[in-house]
């Protein structure tokens, strides 16, 4: 299995005939001080399946990552029918120790697939 990308935004939903509306898409945090919590986040993932990984049970795993250190991630266990795949990953209170780069990871049956990242910065009041 392949990505086919990876973004992180404020806020996603399925809509009628199952499309995805993602709103906020960033690639930076501002933040007045560290540690800083952001409330609300959806990380958005879509892979492709290849026919002989369909109608088989995996393991999807998305981390946050920031100097070598676990921040936040979630195991989701798939069963995919079809060539692409999509997960929505909403997580909450996210705690962010300090400005920099924080990588998101996924991972398929404990490989890694692909990684992206955005970064959080000190912004003035």
């Amino acid at each position: 299995m392949q990505k086919n990308f990876i973004f992180v935004c404020d806020s996603v939903e399925i809509k009628d005939s199952n499309k995805l509306s993602a709103y906020g898409i960033f690639d930076s945090v501002g933040a007045y001080g560290f540690p800083a919590t952001q409330k609300e986040m959806a990380i958005v993932v879509n892979i492709e399946v290849e026919e002989n990984q369909r109608n088989k049970s995996h393991t999807e795993r998305f981390e946050i990552i920031y100097d070598g250190k676990y921040i936040i991630g979630r195991d989701t266990e798939f069963n995919p029918t079809s060539p692409r795949h999509q997960f929505l990953h909403k997580v909450e209170n996210v705690l962010f120790p300090e400005e920099g780069k924080y990588v998101v990871r996924i991972s398929i049956d404990g490989k890694t697939i692909g990684e992206s990242y955005f970064l959080v910065k000190q912004v003035e009041k």
